[in-house]
């Protein structure tokens, strides 16, 4: 089922056609949609979590190619989910919860029949702004190789932290989550997590210092 959308969406149930401006309802009304086998509010969440998922796969894999089938797999996963989906849970933590199971444990049949439409090129998956963005063009050589070989010791040296702590701090530098919702993620308490994430980034600027 190939999925492909734009502005004002529509679905077909039980014979009736459901419309709906996708800019104007929350995740969690959208979610809820789907619950019910709305396919194009199925597609809203795709196209408004595809890149943000592309980015944790690519952190948590650490390779682009594998990104794009673990993100795959993330939406087919929720798909599939769909009916144990309650408005008493966000709907990014529920999602990160299902993006880490996937991450950690990718080897799972996917849902026959079921695949998400390409949106973006995945050469190399974006990233947010003052995290992993390439060096200004207009650097000398030696300051862009040096930019690069450090981007890719902090890579490094995350993949290396302990599985919960690498967890936490990709969700936290490269997904921008707080403290809170990553507590809810990974449901820890927030000293538990604070705690967690002070710890990593200890080991992290301890490993990188003088780089």
């Amino acid at each position: 089922m190939a999925l492909s959308f734009s502005g004002t969406e529509r679905s077909h149930v039980s014979g009736k056609t459901l419309a709906f401006d996708s800019q104007s309802v929350s995740d969690t009304e959208i979610m809820l949609r789907v619950k019910t086998g709305n396919h194009a509010a199925y597609a809203v969440l795709v196209d408004r979590f595809r890149e943000p998922m592309l980015n944790f796969m690519y952190r948590m894999s650490d390779h682009a190619a594998s990104a794009e089938a673990l993100t795959q797999e993330a939406f087919v996963r929720l798909h599939r989910a769909r009916q144990t989906y309650t408005r008493t849970v966000e709907f990014t933590t529920w999602l990160y919860r299902i993006a880490i199971d996937v991450a950690l444990n990718p080897a799972r049949d996917s849902e026959p029949g079921l695949t998400i439409e390409a949106t973006s090129d995945l050469a190399e998956p974006q990233v947010s702004k003052g995290t992993d963005s390439a060096p200004d063009r207009s650097t000398t050589t030696d300051v862009s190789v040096t930019h690069r070989e450090r981007l890719q010791a902090v890579r490094r040296e995350i993949q290396a932290l302990p599985e919960l702590q690498r967890i936490a701090v990709i969700l936290h530098k490269y997904q921008r989550l707080d403290s809170e919702q990553i507590s809810e993620v990974l449901t820890l308490s927030e000293l538990a997590t604070k705690s967690l994430l002070f710890h990593a980034y200890c080991v992290l600027h301890n490993r990188l210092n003088g780089l």
